[in-house]
C-alpha cells in the first residue's frame, strides 16, 4: 500500500475522531507533521466527547490557537463533569464570545440551577436567537417565576414547540395555587392548536384536561377527550373521572 499522504491522514483522523474511535485518532494525529486548525479541532472534539477531560485540556493547551468552538467545547466539558465554576472561568477568559458561547454558558448555569447566573448572562447578550429565548423561558419556568416566564414568552420573536411546551408546564407547575393561571394555560393551549399550527402531544392534552377540570368545565374537558387525534392514555381518563367524582357529576 503506498504511504498515506498528509490528506488520506486529515481524512482518517476526521473519520476516527468523529466516530469516537480515540487511539485510532490519536495514533494518526501523531503522524501529522503539519496540523492545521482543523485536525487540532477534530482532535480536541474527539477527547471532549469521549468523556476524556484531562485529555481534552492538555489539547487545548498546546493548541497553537484557540477557536470560539475550543473555548465553548472546553466549557461544555467541565460543566458535564459537574466543574462548573471552572467552566465560567474560562468563559471569561476567552478574548472573544460569539452567540453559540454565550449560549453555552447561560445553558450552564440552567442545568445545574444557578438560575440568577444564567439571567444575568442573558441579560449581557446583544442579541438573541431561539436557543436563547427557550433556554432563559426554562430557567424561568424551573424557577417557578410564572411572571418572568410569561413575559418572556410574549417578547419571543417567534415560538417553536419546546416554547409552548416550556410555557404551558411553567402555568402547570403553579396553577395549582393561582386559579387564573387556569385560564391562561387553556389560553395558550388554544393559540398552540390553532394560532400557530402546532400538534399537540398526548401530554398536552392531558394537561389541559386536567386545567379545565380545575374551573369545572367538565363538558369541554369530555369534548377534548372525545376529539383528541390520539386515543386519550389512562392517565387522561382518571384526570377526568376524579373531577366528575369531585364536582358531583355521578352520571
Amino acid at each position: 500500500m503506498p504511504e498515506k499522504n498528509s490528506i488520506t491522514r486529515a481524512v482518517m483522523l476526521v473519520m476516527f475522531a468523529e466516530n469516537g474511535f480515540v487511539e485510532e485518532a490519536e495514533d494518526v494525529f501523531q503522524e501529522i507533521v503539519h496540523r492545521n486548525a482543523i485536525l487540532w479541532g477534530a482532535m480536541h472534539c474527539c477527547y471532549a466527547q469521549n468523556g476524556d477531560l484531562i485529555q481534552a485540556k492538555s489539547l487545548f493547551d498546546r493548541m497553537p490557537q484557540h477557536s470560539v468552538l475550543s473555548w465553548t467545547i472546553m466549557i461544555k466539558s467541565y460543566a458535564q463533569k459537574g466543574d462548573v465554576d471552572q467552566g465560567k472561568h474560562l468563559f471569561e477568559e476567552m478574548p472573544h464570545r460569539d452567540l453559540v458561547s454565550w449560549n453555552a454558558i447561560i445553558a450552564v448555569y440552567a442545568q445545574r440551577g444557578r438560575f440568577k447566573e444564567a439571567i444575568r448572562a442573558f441579560s449581557l447578550v446583544c442579541c438573541w436567537d431561539s436557543y436563547s429565548w427557550n433556554t432563559i423561558l426554562v430557567v424561568y419556568a424551573l424557577d417557578a417565576n410564572i411572571r418572568q416566564a410569561k413575559k418572556s414568552f410574549d417578547e419571543m420573536p417567534t415560538w417553536n414547540l419546546l416554547s409552548w411546551n416550556t410555557i404551558l408546564a411553567a402555568y402547570a407547575q403553579t396553577w395549582h395555587a393561582h386559579l387564573g393561571l387556569v385560564k391562561e394555560a387553556v389560553s395558550y393551549f388554544t393559540a398552540m392548536s390553532f394560532d400557530n399550527g402546532l400538534d399537540p402531544s398526548q401530554g398536552h392534552y392531558t394537561c389541559i384536561v386536567d386545567a379545565l377540570r380545575r374551573l369545572g368545565r367538565l363538558k369541554e374537558a369530555e369534548d377534548v377527550l372525545e376529539n383528541m387525534p390520539l386515543p386519550a392514555d389512562g392517565v387522561a381518563w382518571a384526570t377526568f373521572l376524579s373531577a366528575c367524582k369531585n364536582h358531583g357529576e355521578m352520571n
